[in-house]
């Protein structure tokens, strides 16, 4: 015990770390190894991380001896599968499927242990209880009821396709989190320690605080930069939200709004380009087109939500005489380009290499990178700062490896799931089940698609419930004759959007953590703030040029009547107009933005018919009598 006293695990732990992360950086650049050896480098790194930083309990640390001398075991016996594994796989695709390799039923069901042992530390049971489940599946297929009955596969057979061989833990998720996932993480946590993040927040205040509603305007555009950098909901309310929530509160929005608007702000990050959430990267595989693409086709929707919510921030500010922040608290626009301009640079250098040249997302993102660190080099030296290489390079390294570690370690256990679904043909069980259950019905498969959405997001990452939803929905609604990039988005929206609908809202619970809100009621405004988000993925279906699909001249008409529409949908939302709304006028104007969302040449029609009902009316009456009395919030929670 003695060598453990004197031993700084700590600083051994972070170089460790920087290296792990440093191979992750240069790796897809000088394919300093194969696909197969890199992928077992990030997964059992990853969960060789998770290990040495997260304990087995919350309520225990890893500083006590017992736990530490566990974590070790556990650490040195993911090392050891990976050695196995990095010395036998080039034999397996060499074609040796059938050979006995010695020890490896017992290294590989090892391995299936500690990754969903670090999945558990991570986010809980439900992952690990799916795999398990899988996992039993596979083996007992035969005694399955007729629809999901299969050959038995013996422990070798599961072994080999999942542990040994290219179709399991190290096939193609792990590939897409270690060659995109993992770089773009990186990234965005070198632009957060160079100081994007505060230069985002005193751009959007510059930009927005002065007009009516200033700090939920600004929360918008805030969250929507950074999102644009993290791509995580509960990260964007964790950085941004601490800032803008008590701003909004000060400025008069109760509390639980306040939550709900940064909430709903924050989550659009992950669908807003040019770095979206971690399943765009995995979309863009499955669909074997480029990451530019899936960004492209998502710019529309995107630009649509953060809309809504800039019309449901003004409207709630409209209705309860909420004005812009104080002038001594907005930045000078000016001051703030001109201490902070550089810091689009990279931004800017990844956009144009993904779009001019169309180089890859990793080579983009790699050279995205460089460009940072040579501005962030420049800047330092500019005003003769010495730590470049402790505060810029030593801490983006080392704290980029929690991320990576997270998604590499879900990665593994994903891998296990989309493995088992390929050898035991369960995707296709599923989906014809799925569409016998809509009975051939687009609309009833969108809403049974919407809710095991919802479902599944509320208690997994996102990443691994649109993996899930995908291999068993996908197919289904291709089958019925929805293009593979609708498909993928709508399901991607509803994985992005569950992280803010009660009972299990992530977002939801932070923002209403920091607002001091009750969950609930920030919970179900999260919801109606951010309807539009639920509303899309049904919107694209049915108009597919919202995704670029086939465009043309005719799409600025839909496109057109798709804003009014988002505009209605949140006036009817709130209650307000020019006008507070009486009851009927609001389920007018909800009903009038749906009509609008429908791209047919009537619909459309009835939409704006039935809007100037409710729109008409308060114009006239605004001309007259000018301005309504405000109405005055209840400060609740």
């Amino acid at each position: 015990m003695g060598f453990l006293k004197k031993f700084n695990a700590d600083l051994s732990i972070q170089v460790l770390g920087a290296v792990w992360i440093l191979y992750h950086v240069l790796a897809g650049q000088f394919l300093l190894l194969g696909d197969a050896e890199s992928c077992i480098i990030h997964i059992n790194g990853a969960v060789l991380f998770t290990f040495l930083m997260k304990p087995m309990f919350k309520e225990y640390n890893n500083r006590s001896v017992p736990a530490k001398t566990l974590n070790l075991a556990m650490a040195a016996a993911i090392v050891v599968t990976g050695v196995y594994i990095y010395i036998v796989m080039p034999e397996m695709l060499a074609g040796a499927i059938g050979k006995d390799f010695p020890m490896s039923i017992f290294l590989g069901f090892l391995t299936f242990f500690l990754i969903l042992e670090g999945n558990r530390r991570l986010e809980g049971w439900i992952i690990p209880i799916i795999v398990v489940v899988a996992l039993l599946y596979a083996r007992f297929g035969e005694i399955m009821p007729d629809i999901f009955a299969h050959a038995d596969f013996d422990a070798k057979r599961i072994v080999n396709l999942l542990y040994l061989g290219p179709d399991g833990i190290y096939g193609m998720i792990a590939r897409v989190s270690f060659s995109y996932i993992g770089l773009f993480i990186i990234y965005a946590q070198f632009i957060r320690i160079s100081g994007a993040g505060d230069f985002f927040l005193d751009f959007a205040h510059a930009v927005a605080g002065r007009v009516r509603g200033g700090p939920a305007k600004s929360a918008v555009v805030a969250s929507s930069l950074f999102g644009m950098i993290s791509g995580s909901a509960v990260a964007n309310v964790a950085g941004v939200g601490s800032i803008t929530i008590p701003l909004m509160k000060r400025s008069g929005y109760r509390a639980h709004i306040a939550g709900a608007i940064e909430a709903a702000a924050s989550t659009g990050g992950q669908i807003m380009p040019p770095v979206m959430g971690a399943s765009a990267f995995l979309m863009a595989d499955f669909l074997r087109v480029s990451y530019f693409y899936v960004a492209c086709c998502a710019t529309i929707p995107a630009l649509l939500y953060y809309l809504s919510l800039f019309a449901a921030v003004d409207l709630e500010a409209a209705k309860h005489g909420i004005s812009g922040m104080k002038k001594e608290d907005i930045p000078n626009l000016k001051k703030v380009m001109k201490k902070g301009w550089h810091h689009c640079i990279s931004l800017a250098v990844l956009i144009y290499l993904m779009a001019v040249p169309q180089w890859t997302a990793t080579k983009a993102a790699f050279w995205a990178l460089i460009a940072l660190l040579i501005v962030s080099l420049i800047q330092c030296l500019i005003k003769k700062d010495k730590n470049f290489f402790r505060d810029i390079v030593w801490r983006g390294l080392i704290t980029s490896v929690d991320g990576v570690a997270m998604m590499g370690t879900i990665s593994g256990a994903l891998g296990i799931i989309v493995g088992i679904f390929g050898l035991t043909g369960l995707a296709l069980k599923l989906s014809s089940i799925i569409i016998d259950l809509a009975g051939g019905s687009v609309p009833v498969l969108l809403m049974l698609t919407m809710v095991t959405s919802i479902l599944f997001g509320m208690g997994l990452p996102t990443i691994a419930a649109y993996v899930l939803l995908v291999i068993m929905v996908a197919p289904a609604l291709e089958q019925l004759g929805i293009p593979l990039i609708v498909s993928h988005m709508f399901v991607f929206y509803f994985g992005c959007f569950s992280v803010l609908t009660p009972p299990v809202a992530l977002a939801s619970m932070a923002a209403s953590s920091i607002a001091h809100a009750d969950f609930w009621k920030t919970g179900w405004a999260s919801a109606r703030i951010s309807i539009v988000g639920f509303v899309l993925p049904f919107a694209f279906v049915y108009n597919p040029q919202l995704l670029l699909q086939n465009p043309s001249a005719g799409m600025v008409l839909p496109i057109m009547a798709t804003i009014i529409g988002v505009y209605a949908l949140a006036s009817g939302l709130t209650g307000y107009f020019l006008f507070p709304l009486t009851w009927p006028m609001r389920i007018l104007s909800v009903v009038s933005a749906v009509l609008l969302v429908d791209p047919g040449l009537l619909t459309t029609a009835a939409g704006i018919v039935m809007l100037c009902f409710v729109m008409v009316p308060q114009i006239i009456r605004r001309v007259k009598h000018g301005k309504p009395p405000v109405v005055q919030p209840v400060q609740t929670g």
